[in-house]
Order: structure tokens, then C-alpha cells, then sequence
């Protein structure tokens, strides 16, 4: 499953790349969200099924409040740098890095696109929340979901990349 990881650090880059000179100017966002996902990072779902236990973060939830006041795709952005940061000061191995870098990136593109497709106005932002996150968990446990019946059957070779 590290091809999960590949993939959506390859999209992080792109958008990394796509929005680098704004960045800057957004440090006191960004260091609001680092410490908002400090927080939130113990914070995880658990949810039991025939092959193991899939969990979900509920990072998801600062990426929402963060992209009502920063452009969307910065904000997801800045909150993938954060979620990367994060997992290199907890010194997690590379391949834990990537993986859960790479699926948070494809979680959240997922949520910001969904999200984009609702007006920015009156109680639309509200209520593309829902549909949001929806599309969020869905790539998020679907992907957790694979993952946990790969390392169940017992496949050889596998990388085990739970935390």
C-alpha cells in the first residue's frame, strides 16, 4: 500500500509547487493550524471490521475551519506541512511518513474539491461540510480499509504500516 503514500505526496508536491509563493505570507495561519493539529492528532476513530481495526483521524475538522479563512488549496497545503512535520518531529520511519502523508494528502484534496463545488455564500459553506468530510472518510477508510485486509491475509512482502 505505499503506493497510497506515493501517490498523494505527488499530489502535495503539485499543489506545494502551485502555491509556494504565498506561503510565506500565511505563517500565522499555519502555526495556529500546527498547534490545532497537535492537538488533535491522539484524536482517532476507531472502527472494527472482519479484517481488523481501520482508524480515521479527526485532523479533517481543522482543515475545515482553517479553509473558511485561507484560499482552500492553501490551506490544504498548509495543513499537509503540518501533518508531515508533525510525523518527522514524532520520528516515525520514512515509510510511515509517506504513507500517512500520501493518504492524508488524497483525503484532503478530496475534501477541498468536494467543498469547492458549493457557493461561498449564505449557509453553503456549512453545508458542504458534510458532503466534505464524507468524501474525505471515504478515501481515508477505504484506503485504511485495503490496507488492513492486505496485512490479514498475510501477504508476503507486505509493509506493515501501522503506527
Amino acid at each position: 500500500m505505499l503506493w497510497v503514500g506515493f501517490a498523494g505526496v505527488g499530489v502535495a508536491a503539485v499543489l506545494f509547487v502551485s502555491r509556494v509563493e504565498s506561503l510565506p505570507s500565511l505563517w500565522l495561519p499555519f502555526l495556529v493550524l500546527f498547534a490545532a493539529m497537535w492537538l488533535v492528532l491522539p484524536f482517532r476513530i476507531e472502527l472494527a471490521s472482519g479484517v481488523g481495526t481501520v482508524s480515521i483521524g479527526v485532523a479533517v475538522v481543522v482543515l475545515a475551519f482553517i479553509a473558511e479563512d485561507v484560499e482552500p488549496v492553501s490551506a490544504l497545503v498548509l495543513w499537509l506541512i503540518s501533518i508531515l512535520l508533525i510525523q518527522v518531529i514524532l520520528r516515525r520511519s520514512w515509510l510511515i511518513v509517506v504513507y500517512w502523508s500520501g493518504l492524508t494528502a488524497r483525503s484532503g484534496a478530496a475534501f477541498v474539491l468536494v467543498r469547492g463545488l458549493f457557493p461561498g455564500f449564505g449557509w453553503w459553506p456549512v453545508l458542504a461540510v458534510v458532503p466534505s468530510v464524507l468524501a474525505y472518510a471515504v478515501l481515508a477508510i477505504g484506503s485504511e480499509y485495503v490496507q488492513a485486509v492486505i496485512a490479514f491475509s498475510g501477504m508476503p512482502g507486505r509493509i506493515c504500516l501501522r503506527r
